[in-house]
């Protein structure tokens, strides 16, 4: 014999929240600071492309406190560049 039943059951749900701006989130869809973890809603995100498989996602306070380090950064990678061109050129003749 079935015997069907209605029960109340109590279920936790987490709600997102901009670490910004006080946002909710509610499309589940949100990225974490690459480097202070804070919860970033779509407009409160700076994204920078790696090139890769992957971006990474900046809070506005991590990415103004890197400027002077990402001028500095793409000067090394840069030089980096160079070397290894000359190394090759080196090699080819």
């Amino acid at each position: 014999m079935i015997k069907k039943k209605t029960v109340m059951k109590e279920v936790e749900v987490a709600e997102v929240y901009c670490d910004v701006c006080g946002t909710q989130i509610v499309n589940g869809r949100y990225h974490g600071c690459w480097y202070c973890g804070k919860i970033l809603c779509k407009v409160d995100e700076i994204v920078e492309s790696t090139g890769c498989d992957y971006d990474e996602y900046w809070c506005p306070d991590c990415w103004e406190k890197g400027e002077k380090y990402r001028t500095e950064i793409k000067e090394l990678e840069s030089k980096i560049d160079e070397l290894y061109d000359q190394w090759k050129r080196e090699c080819v003749r």
